[in-house]
């Protein structure tokens, strides 16, 4: 087990896979169905960010034998051509899969991203967050965030800054906890994750420096 000072970098780090979240406490879905998945669904909306979640999804869905879907959201059927030929640009760059692309009509992308995801048989949906928050997070709004909360399966979310050959399924998985029962619903899926992918699984939990010193004083395990 690698000491706090050696993890704190890989916390920290931009540029990595960023969260794998699920609301399995609120549904009754089984770890298996969560991971054995059939599709990757990646969400693009024609900026940079979103697509730093294709190298990513890529290797997940080689990985698991599954497809990627491409999926994108608009809410004026002209712009739909456009979409189409943007998405099928995207996927003439993606080797190894199998790769659909899928426009659709709306006005909540969270809600079509939802429900593409309760459509395709065992999918997990893989996408790009700025990675802001605060203010910054208000004023901008969070589409990834607004998923999170409508999702029944789980959500792989990439940094902003995520290097196209990132994989989200090699070396070390780390699980960050805050002694709820909440954070700890994310347990069962990666474990699971970590024993399909064969990787290294860290449980951790950050504490603020005044608490921390009062456990030890009480001689309380951190």
């Amino acid at each position: 087990m690698p000491s706090w000072s050696s993890l704190s970098p890989i916390i920290t780090r931009p540029g990595d896979v960023a969260a794998l979240a699920t609301a399995q406490e609120r549904h009754a879905i089984t770890v298996e169905e969560f991971t054995m998945y059939k599709t990757v669904i990646v969400p693009v909306d024609g900026s940079r960010l979103a697509e730093a979640a294709l190298g990513p999804a890529t290797v997940l869905a080689r990985r698991c034998d599954a497809e990627v879907l491409l999926f994108s959201v608009v809410d004026d059927r002209r712009r739909q051509d456009a979409r189409d030929s943007y998405l099928g640009g995207l996927a003439d760059q993606i080797t190894g899969v199998p790769v659909k692309c899928l426009v659709a009509l709306g006005a909540e992308p969270a809600v079509a991203i939802a429900d593409v995801a309760r459509e395709e048989d065992r999918a997990v949906v893989c996408m790009s967050t700025h990675g802001r928050g605060g203010v910054a997070r208000v004023l901008l709004g969070s589409v990834a965030e607004d998923v999170l909360r409508r999702m029944i399966g789980p959500v792989l979310l990439t940094g902003p800054h995520t290097r196209p050959d990132a994989s989200p399924v090699a070396g070390q998985l780390m699980v960050c906890l805050d002694g709820s029962h909440h954070g700890e619903a994310i347990l069962p899926l990666a474990a699971a994750w970590a024993r399909q992918f064969a990787m290294e699984l860290y449980l951790v939990q950050v504490l603020d420096p005044d608490v921390e010193r009062q456990l030890r004083a009480a001689k309380v395990p951190a």
